[in-house]
């Protein structure tokens, strides 16, 4: 605000005078007494102070600033609803050229979110894996760790989830279950 009251004091309103040379004449400094240059100096700084005031008082007078003395109020942005059970056409937290996923099963936990994405590596396609994410309930830190089906029986596809075990089926038709509280595969 101070660097737009100086420049409207040093160039007045747009459209209006500037008001310099107006009240104080350009006098000849040579051969000037120094009672005369200091009387011209003491008349311009009372000509600034006063289109100071002007200046002042004019942007004084404007109406207040819509959001005056206050941040700008943010719209909230709505949070969407998290998914919970098998979902499919999730893409994973991870480069599509190093996991390819068919489904994915997430829910709700006591720190934040858990998602176990069923599929292959992509370079690797007859390998299955599962990765397993875990986020922070606010969103901001996870973690991913990856477990390699036991056999190279093609991608798996999660089919059901019952407690902590989830059931997998192979693209071979071979059923494999993953234990999440201990994170490793079962006999079915």
């Amino acid at each position: 605000i101070l660097l737009g009251v100086m420049c409207i004091v040093l160039l007045g309103f747009p459209g209006e005078s500037s008001g310099q040379g107006e009240d104080v004449q350009a006098a000849p400094t040579a051969g000037a007494t120094p009672d005369a240059l200091l009387a011209k100096s003491l008349a311009e700084k009372e000509e600034i102070e006063r289109r100071y005031q002007a200046a002042v008082n004019r942007i004084q007078s404007l109406p207040p600033a819509r959001n005056e003395g206050r941040p700008a109020d943010l719209e909230a942005i709505a949070d969407p609803a998290f998914q919970t059970g098998i979902l499919e056409g999730i893409a994973g937290p991870f480069n599509s050229q190093d996991i390819s996923t068919i489904n994915v099963w997430q829910q709700t936990a006591e720190s934040g979110y858990i998602q176990v994405f069923a599929g292959a590596f992509s370079t690797m396609p007859k390998q299955g894996v599962l990765v397993v994410v875990e986020t922070s309930a606010d969103r901001l830190n996870s973690t991913e760790e990856r477990y390699p089906t036991p056999g190279e029986n093609g991608p798996v596809v999660i089919e059901q989830v019952s407690g902590e075990d989830i059931y997998l089926r192979a693209a071979d038709g071979s059923e494999l279950v993953f234990d999440l509280d201990n994170r490793r595969y079962l006999s079915p």
